[in-house]
């Protein structure tokens, strides 16, 4: 049976590309820094129990055991779905990334390993958190799938991100840590 795992950094569309190919979308909780057995399991039960040819995924969270998912299932399709490093920051500032302190379950919440972070303020955490998961995906899922390439046929259930617009102090760090990776992906 085909499988197939659509992993982002979150924010990303996940949500509208499942319902789309009509796969599962964050069936499971995934967690880093925390080994989690029945999390193969439930994963092995959903799969035994799809009726189609095929099994898809769509969860974000997939990247904090993505070398392990990628060790049981090496024949699955991967796909690495992104979208504008614009949209996605805005709306991670929508959400409790980054707004308080970290907690062991939440991934978006844990410090990066980047130098200075500490130091960082929450929109600068939130570019380097974009820049630093879609790095590690794209280094291990060659598919890259953007958003915007693909939401015409989409049913999005928000047509687009409503934000305060970024000051020049945001404008100027995202330039600074989101440029040379939103170049790459052709944004």
């Amino acid at each position: 049976m085909l499988k197939i795992f659509i992993i982002s950094t979150g924010r990303c569309g996940t949500n509208s590309v499942a319902n789309m190919l009509r796969i599962h979308h964050e069936p499971s909780r995934v967690l880093p820094n925390k080994e989690q057995p029945k999390i193969w399991e439930q994963l092995e039960e959903r799969i035994a129990a799809e009726e189609k040819p095929y099994y898809g995924e769509a969860n974000n969270a997939w990247r904090y055991k993505l070398d392990s998912l990628q060790e049981r299932y090496p024949d699955a399709l991967y796909i690495h779905l992104i979208r504008n490093p614009r949209d996605v920051i805005s709306s991670f500032m929508n959400r409790e990334y980054y707004k308080y302190k970290p907690k062991a379950t939440l991934g978006h919440n844990l410090p990066l390993p980047i130098e200075g972070w500490n130091d960082m303020c929450r929109f600068e955490k939130l570019c380097h958190f974009w820049v630093y998961w879609n790095d590690y995906i794209s280094k291990r899922v060659p598919i890259l799938v953007r958003l915007e390439d693909i939401k015409h046929i989409l049913v999005l259930k928000n047509k687009g991100v409503s934000h305060e617009p970024w000051g020049a102090r945001q404008e100027a760090i995202f330039e600074d840590v989101c440029l040379k990776e939103q170049k790459r992906y052709g944004y």
